[in-house]
């Protein structure tokens, strides 16, 4: 579909493909950060999605991809601020500027945190990764998950919460670690 919009040659649009459907949620919460509402949100990112895929060609490889992705958005962002001055609320373009400095280093940190957090989940038994598993990422209710193991929602609750401990500490020590080196 978008292939046709790129000069990029073929063996690099899968290439960048992968890689903008991989940054998309770091790209959305780069742009939300800027715009600081969720339609307006949806409208850059898609449309900084569509610059992203004609500039396919521009980008190197091997370079990063996140600030090349969030330095397109943030134009973008400015773009559609200068169509919209009627809008009530418009930011001028010094605090943009500044929002998009603060946010461009955390699209990496929420990266790092991200990665952390799954070599985390892998470091704790079955068990206890099915019991996060079925709370956070499934969203089932406490007392549904206490009821299918036979156990107390309080005690159930306590158990969650020294695992959140566990997993909190486990991500800031990798995390500090990756800021070491």
């Amino acid at each position: 579909m978008l292939a046709n919009d790129s000069n990029m040659t073929p063996d690099q649009q899968p290439e960048i493909y992968q890689l903008l459907a991989q940054h998309q949620g770091t790209l959305r919460g780069y742009i939300l950060s800027l715009t600081a509402d969720p339609n307006v949100t949806n409208d850059v990112l898609q449309e900084a999605n569509l610059v992203i895929c004609k500039k396919g060609d521009d980008f190197v490889l091997g370079t990063n991809f996140l600030a090349w992705a969030c330095r397109i958005a943030y134009f973008e962002v400015l773009r559609h601020r200068a169509t919209s001055k009627r809008d009530k609320l418009v930011f001028d373009d010094s605090l943009i500027e500044q929002l998009s400095e603060e946010s461009e280093g955390e699209g990496e940190q929420y990266a790092a945190r991200k990665h952390a957090l799954r070599h985390c989940l892998e470091q704790l038994g079955k068990h206890n990764q099915q019991l996060v598993s079925q709370r956070y990422f499934e969203g089932l209710p406490l007392e549904q998950i206490a009821k299918e193991r036979n156990t107390n929602a309080n005690a159930l609750a306590q158990v969650l919460y020294r695992l959140r401990q566990q997993l909190m500490g486990c991500i800031e020590r990798i995390t500090v670690d990756h800021k070491k080196v």
